[in-house]
């Protein structure tokens, strides 16, 4: 029987660094201390994470291409960062495997994390979830619990409290 897990639906763009881009690198690189938060968030509750993040596209195929990495290279590149203790369960759905349609610009974050929840439940039972990520994107229509990063910020020794409480059952604030 597989052990019960708390789950992190984790988005990286305003959640590991604060949209701050780096020409050079052509990208916005991860940080240092948002990086630090995360690992004391693993620390605390043990979480493992299904990556919501369009970052996600480098592990999946696609109509551009076959997946850039693996779950295991995610996981790589995670602890070359820093992280400690992270483990990746896998990845929501493309935007395309819900219908979406940039036309109608509505946000399916939310409705891929409700397919995920559906699709892998009962390979990972859950004894908590919670979505992190600096924008809504449908999180909260789909009635999903919600822990939100200020996305010029990062993620904040306050806001790793909310996310330990969340997965925890405690206030934010106790336990810290």
């Amino acid at each position: 029987m597989n052990e019960r897990v708390n789950l992190i639906f984790l988005d990286i763009d305003g959640v590991l660094n604060s949209h701050d881009f780096n020409i050079a690198a052509g990208s916005c690189p991860i940080e240092r201390r948002c990086v630090e938060q995360l690992n004391r968030v693993i620390a605390a509750t043990e979480a493992k994470f299904v990556l919501s993040s369009a970052w996600r596209y480098m592990l999946l195929d696609t109509e551009f291409g076959p997946a850039a990495m693996t779950i295991k290279g995610f996981e790589y590149l995670m602890r070359t960062h820093g992280t400690v203790g992270f483990s990746l369960l896998g990845t929501t759905c493309s935007d395309e495997e819900c219908d979406w349609n940039p036309d109608d610009n509505q946000p399916v974050r939310g409705m891929q994390i409700r397919r995920w929840l559906r699709d892998h439940g009962r390979n990972h039972p859950l004894k908590r979830y919670v979505v992190v990520d600096d924008a809504d994107l449908g999180i909260t229509g789909e009635s999903l619990p919600f822990v939100m990063t200020d996305g010029r910020v990062g993620l904040t020794a306050e806001v790793a409290d909310q996310i330990i409480a969340s997965l925890s059952g405690t206030p934010a604030g106790e336990g810290r």
